[in-house]
């Protein structure tokens, strides 16, 4: 049946419906890469409702894809500080690596993706660890991850960047 809200409670419904509005339009202007559009939409939601996880997770993902990786970064750390539970932590951590790669960051970048790996196998952290492997010049770490995701991968649309790691690593010696 019905429940009947106080009338006090009406407010914060309100707030949650609006936010969830915004949060499902951003995830559509996302999915159709309008990262600016999509960034107005999730800054709605937190606006709405500034414990909105998935929200900040969101707009954390629209900076990284902007190149933004400081503010991804920042964003994201947010997230898993708040909700050390997060449903997607694996690829909160992940997309954490990836930033962190892009920075420059590579001891960094390796403890995400390796405590992304630490919750699920996914090939993109298998990557981006190895590649992160290679650039801190540990080539027998970078070797076993980058094997483990081509095996794992073959047909992913980033499994050249692999190879071509693997053979500058063949020619680097053991």
């Amino acid at each position: 049946g019905f429940e009947i809200v106080p009338i006090a409670e009406a407010p914060a419904l309100k707030a949650a419906a609006r936010a969830t509005d915004a949060y499902v339009k951003g995830l559509g202007e996302f999915r159709r890469r309008k990262f600016e559009r999509a960034k107005r939409f999730f800054m709605e939601a937190i606006e709405a409702d500034p414990n909105f996880a998935n929200a900040r997770y969101q707009l954390a993902l629209v900076h990284h894809y902007c190149r933004d990786h400081e503010t991804a970064v920042r964003l994201l750390e947010e997230v898993r500080t708040a909700e050390p539970d997060f449903e997607r932590l694996p690829f909160l951590e992940s997309y954490i690596g990836w930033s962190r790669f892009e920075l420059g960051e590579d001891e960094a970048a390796i403890t995400a993706f390796e405590r992304s790996l630490a919750g699920k196998e996914i090939p993109g952290s298998l990557l981006g660890l190895g590649l992160a492997f290679e650039r801190a010049g540990r080539p027998a770490e970078a070797r076993e991850r980058l094997l483990r995701y081509v095996a794992i991968a073959p047909d992913d649309g980033r499994v050249n960047k692999a190879q071509d790691a693997l053979e500058r690593l063949a020619g680097s010696g053991p």
